[in-house]
């Protein structure tokens, strides 16, 4: 312990309790460091200093960094992710992803679970809602124009839109990719808006769906002659942007036809592996950033 606080070493140990209305345990049974593992997400609170972080095991974490000197002494709050008592050793946390008013956490895990996390501004938490699914999962997002829906895909070739305002997180649409596209996983989710979702995953295809009309996609876009990585929309949700795991190339798409809307050729043989929008929403022009394996 530091002045009070705790620190990265510092060691809980909690009781195992468990929820039965939610189907899941809320504290794990002892944390120690050989559970902080890799770490592949992480997301800052879009309202107050807080950092949500997951990846490699069954714990995602929550750090408080409000503290001025946070880098010697600050706050880590433990989110255990299991279903049934000694199903931990084979759980990673596969997605974290805020809500726009920074109230509410949501994370995805290899369990089968989404679980909606409530948060305070004094950093302290409680699990709110938990849906169970039927395969691994990869992937969940809110919806940034609507708090209340839920985007979820995992190693399925359906995508669930649900609402976590629901006490029994009601299935508002699902998007069913199996008889239109047997290689595709929901593994990349990006929302347009309250009605509209663009997804990827395990392969060549993007498709954008509306909640509105389930049956099938509004658009399927196609170019990529490899598995489709990553896909973000812009800051004024107009163009969509990919990359795959094999191309040196960039693609934009427009929801107004079905081919790339422009094509970004990068210097050099290397995959592009990440693609990030600038976040000056508004303006008319946005920039986009790609990062490659050689540097």
């Amino acid at each position: 312990m530091h002045n009070g606080e705790m620190t990265l070493h510092d060691k809980q140990i909690e009781p195992l309790e468990h929820n039965s209305e939610l189907g899941v345990y809320l504290k794990q049974p002892s944390l120690d460091n050989d559970c902080v593992r890799d770490v592949y997400f992480a997301q800052f609170n879009p309202k107050h200093r807080l950092l949500a972080s997951a990846g490699q095991g069954f714990i995602a974490h929550l750090w408080d960094l409000r503290n001025d000197e946070f880098y010697k002494s600050f706050r880590r709050i433990e989110m255990p992710h299991i279903r049934s008592e000694g199903d931990n050793q084979n759980t990673d946390v596969s997605s974290v992803h805020w809500n726009t008013a920074g109230d509410k956490l949501l994370t995805s895990s290899s369990d089968m679970v989404a679980r909606v996390w409530r948060v305070c501004s004094d950093a302290t938490l409680e699990i709110w809602r938990a849906k169970n699914f039927h395969e691994y999962l990869m992937q969940s997002k809110f919806c940034d124009d609507d708090d209340n829906l839920v985007a979820t895909g995992g190693l399925m070739s359906q995508i669930y839109v649900w609402n976590c305002a629901t006490p029994d997180c009601r299935e508002v649409a699902c998007f069913d990719h199996s008889l239109i596209d047997h290689n595709f996983k929901g593994l990349e989710i990006e929302w347009q808006n309250a009605k509209q979702v663009a997804v990827a995953g395990k392969s060549k295809f993007i498709y954008l769906w509306s909640v509105d009309r389930p049956n099938e996609p509004l658009i399927k876009w196609e170019g990529h002659q490899d598995v489709v990585e990553q896909i973000q929309w812009d800051p004024n949700k107009r163009l969509l942007a990919s990359c795959s795991t094999s191309e040196n190339l960039v693609y934009i798409w427009s929801p107004e036809k079905t081919g790339p809307e422009l094509q970004l050729n990068k210097p050099g043989e290397s995959a592009v592996a990440t693609i990030r929008w600038s976040n000056d929403c508004g303006g008319d022009e946005s920039m986009l950033a790609a990062g490659c394996s050689d540097g």
